[in-house]
């Protein structure tokens, strides 16, 4: 299945509206945070708050994702920093190049692009 990733626009409240309710139905509470902070101007230099529908996973779409954040990174910041408690999520951020770091209490994972 083609998957199209596109930057959202001034307003993400209705394209996040999916996200937001089903990641809060599965008790995963980040989706609502992206969407606070997003609409509060709040700036990160962090991989944070990726999810992906449960009935696109496993087709690439989370790895097409993070290649793209990665791309989008380079050349504004010298790493980036995630944290995950999620094992599937980990060795995804690792086979993208991400290492494991457990000298940040901030991230579970670090990725050098300079």
């Amino acid at each position: 299945m083609p998957v199209a990733i596109e930057r959202l626009g001034e307003s993400p409240t209705s394209a996040l509206g999916a996200l937001v309710a089903e990641s809060e139905a599965h008790g995963l509470h980040f989706v609502r945070r992206l969407l606070d902070e997003w609409t509060a101007a709040a700036e990160v230099g962090r991989v944070r708050h990726l999810y992906v529908l449960i009935g696109h996973r496993q087709a690439g779409v989370g790895r097409q994702l993070v290649e793209r954040v990665i791309e989008v990174a380079r050349g504004h910041f010298a790493c980036l920093r995630l944290r995950t408690g999620n094992p599937a999520a980990a060795r995804l951020y690792e086979s993208l190049g991400f290492r494991a770091s457990a000298d940040l209490a901030s991230a579970t994972h670090v990725l050098d692009l300079a």
